[in-house]
């Protein structure tokens, strides 16, 4: 699972950012599928690159989150924690928020998300669930 917080913010007007504590809250995430979870082109910054978003971290570089590093939800119970989930803050910029395109945006990040769930959510990977996709 996957627990995802997503805010507003003003600072980076044009720009979606990551908080994870630098790994830490999605460190089961990483363990079963690498850095590409998260920064891959599968990842939801990756796919919303893709589509023409300003992100930060960028993902194709290794730099530290240091604006939004994930607040209080992601560190309470991000998987770093025994009993914790994967967990994930995305902070979107004030102009990604505007009405005349906040359908768009909206859009685009369900679909990051959908794209990120096939490829690092999928049931039939998970231990114990049942697969219904299968005949």
């Amino acid at each position: 699972g996957l627990l995802l917080d997503i805010h507003g913010q003003g600072t980076g007007v044009d720009t979606i950012y990551r908080g994870t504590s630098n790994g830490k809250t999605v460190m089961s995430l990483v363990g079963r599928f690498g850095r590409a979870a998260v920064s891959g082109a599968a990842s939801m910054l990756g796919q919303l690159e893709q589509k023409g978003y300003k992100v930060f971290p960028p993902t194709d570089k290794s730099y530290e989150e240091k604006q939004y590093t994930g607040g209080y939800i992601v560190q309470t119970y991000g998987s770093h924690r025994e009993t914790g989930i994967d967990a994930i803050q995305l902070e979107i910029g004030t102009n990604l928020r505007k009405l005349a395109v906040l359908d768009r945006t909206a859009a685009d990040l369900a679909d990051a998300i959908a794209v990120f769930t096939r490829e690092y959510l999928p049931l039939s990977k998970q231990t114990g669930c049942l697969d219904m996709t299968a005949s």
